[in-house]
């Protein structure tokens, strides 16, 4: 098959007639798009245009839908649906759209017998109408920023259509979401774009977009494709040729003019190596940078709500919480590298004659049960006993491999204090009531847990920021080191700086030789209008976008939630130096607003503390499981 490169300065005619522009695929590694090590599938570039020459009557506001700031392609996508349906058959069945006005395409799509859609507005749906919103509420339509990942997985849609949302972006930005656009898609991706001749917005007119679109011409976006090395394949558009030369007529009637390019797959490659992007789960690869994928298709069988260890307000899908089922559909996709999730029965063979332990508080024992409930599934025979002083244990009989959890709020041990009637260093200085801290003392539910196991998963946070239990004033924390009051007294987060330097000299002192010691980050909570007594909720039904998660996360902004990197914070001072190694969830969980029980945990308030199982802790488990093995292998 012969190719040569797209001439930058071929002119398209203006008439009746659809001129198509070959097939083009990539030249070198050296490519902005290969940079970033992603894939373009199969894309189309259809550059819908206003065409307003000399003598010419145009009807904009039949021709396009307005959007603020300019004109949008929404019917000219409409009008094309019947050539592309045409032309790719059942790829038409199964289609994503992005843009504005995504609700109105995806309503058409939707309306074609064995059709299914879905689609991401870009911007803001102030003025929806109750149809759209009804789309939005079921997860049909999305909000999400196009210029970060989009929540979806690789080849989840036939095809993706893209109308009015590139204009809009950098060239740094396209070289980031194109690719993106071409990796949720199978079989191609259509853009409608640009508007040559049309005039720029009024500034007073950009409040959506925030600066006017791009008003790109088909030169441009050719000079551009040759720029980032792509190349023409003069037999690809012949599928489209075919399709169309019914339709001319209709189309040529239009206002606007369609044009075509069509991408050829590129094989992704990473760059420095050279090697499929698809890397190894051994290669080094930070699993807290990605983004979570929705597959609508994907069947959870790792184990059921019938599991009897689920505590019974974390049940959501018997307790009917609405979304209890999807939570389960996303995946979290590391940017560099996958995340699969683990074997089980690989999982015991592996880590026969092992004991493992989790100790901390119930965030802990939420992943301690979603181990257990998948482990369960596979190996029936189970002994149930208290291991080392545990809260709950299991030994599975045929692999003599132990879990365990054992609950510590505070790692340190902890109790009611009240004022000596003889008087005291703390009774001087007006202390009454309070609890006292041991920071140099393991809570005893777990003292004998570090000479028992072989893999210990260690957590504390959530307590030290309860003032509804460690009332600063009625009822505070107060220190002891060595039988004696710290004095001055100090603040829990100081507290929380002692303790945990204690608690890992205590577990390197005291843990077996060999063992592996790892400590998981904080476990995000998703409280929205205040804290769980002050009327909080968690009612989202889908993941928090990127910016989402910094306005309810950010420390700067220090609201509801902020103690989750806040521990993390004093916990990466604790453990530098260590040999500790970290579990890093906490980036990943932020997202996960739509995972909590919420209203459905049985409790007189929200609980946007724990998660749903089946849900995220399973996630957590996939990424224990991979650093252990991980770790093996380098032993």
């Amino acid at each position: 098959m012969s190719r040569r490169p797209v001439n930058p300065g071929r002119r398209f005619a203006d008439g009746g007639s659809i001129p198509f522009v070959g097939s083009v695929q990539s030249k070198t590694r050296s490519s902005p798009l290969l940079s970033i090590g992603l894939l373009v599938v199969g894309a189309i570039l259809l550059i819908c245009y206003m065409y307003s020459g000399s003598g010419t009557s145009i009807n904009t506001k039949e021709a396009f839908s307005k959007v603020e700031g300019g004109s949008s392609c929404t019917l000219e996508v409409q009008r094309a649906l019947p050539i592309l349906k045409k032309a790719y058959g059942d790829s038409m069945n199964k289609v994503l759209h992005v843009g504005p006005d995504s609700c109105s395409v995806v309503s058409k799509l939707l309306k074609e017998d064995d059709s299914q859609a879905w689609g991401v507005e870009p911007y803001d749906l102030d003025d929806a109408d109750a149809s759209c919103k009804s789309l939005v509420r079921k997860g049909i339509v999305r909000v999400a920023d196009i210029k970060f990942p989009l929540p979806y997985r690789a080849k989840s849609f036939s095809l993706v259509i893209v109308s009015d949302a590139l204009d809009y972006l950098s060239p740094r930005y396209l070289n980031k979401t194109l690719p993106e656009l071409a990796r949720v898609s199978a079989d191609g991706v259509i853009i409608f774009s640009g508007y040559p001749g049309q005039q720029k917005a009024k500034v007073a007119e950009l409040s959506k977009f925030g600066h006017p679109a791009k008003l790109r011409s088909s030169s441009w976006w050719i000079k551009y494709f040759v720029q980032t090395k792509l190349e023409e394949n003069e037999t690809a558009t012949k599928k489209f040729e075919q399709a169309s030369t019914k339709r001319k007529a209709s189309i040529s009637s239009s206002p606007t003019h369609p044009q075509f390019l069509r991408f050829k797959p590129i094989t992704a490659v990473n760059v420095t190596t050279g090697s499929d992007t698809d890397a190894s789960e051994e290669s080094p690869c930070d699993y807290s940078d990605g983004s979570w994928i929705y597959d609508p298709d994907f069947r959870f069988d790792r184990y059921d709500s019938s599991c009897k260890e689920i505590f019974k307000g974390w049940n959501c899908i018997l307790n009917n919480k609405s979304n209890a089922r999807d939570i389960v559909k996303w995946r979290w996709k590391p940017r560099n590298c996958n995340l699969p999730p683990f074997d089980p029965l690989k999982f015991l063979q592996t880590y026969k004659d092992t004991n493992i332990g989790f100790v901390g508080d119930s965030l802990n024992r939420n992943m301690f049960v979603s181990l257990f409930c998948t482990l369960k599934r596979v190996s029936s025979e189970v002994k149930k006993w208290r291991p080392a002083g545990a809260d709950r244990g299991f030994t599975f009989l045929q692999y003599n491999l132990t879990i365990a959890y054992h609950r510590t709020n505070l790692l340190a041990r902890y109790g009611r204090w009240s004022a000596n009637g003889n008087g005291g260093k703390l009774e001087a200085l007006g202390y009454r009531e309070g609890y006292r801290v041991d920071i140099d003392i393991p809570d005893g539910t777990w003292e004998k847990a570090t000479s028992f196991h072989d893999i210990l998963i260690f957590n504390t946070g959530h307590w030290w920021w309860a003032p509804s239990k460690f009332d600063p004033v009625n009822s505070p924390m107060l220190f002891f080191e060595k039988g004696q009051p710290v004095l001055p007294p100090i603040p829990p987060d100081v507290g929380l700086d002692k303790v945990l330097k204690h608690m890992i000299q205590f577990v390197e002192k005291t843990t077996k030789s060999g063992a592996i010691k790892l400590f998981r980050t904080q476990s995000p909570r998703h409280f929205e209008g205040g804290d769980w007594d002050q009327g909080g909720s968690c009612q989202r039904s889908q993941p928090l976008l990127p910016e989402q998660v910094e306005d309810l996360f950010s420390v700067k902004n220090n609201g509801t939630n902020v103690e989750a990197r806040l521990v993390n914070q004093h916990l990466y001072k604790a453990l530098k130096g260590s040999n500790f190694h970290l579990l890093d969830i906490t980036h990943m969980s932020e997202f996960r607003a739509d995972a909590h029980p919420s209203s459905a945990g049985g409790k007189k308030h929200d609980d946007c503390m724990h998660w749903c199982l089946p849900g995220i802790t399973d996630t957590w488990n996939d990424l224990l499981v991979t650093h252990l093995n991980s770790l093996k292998i380098r032993n």
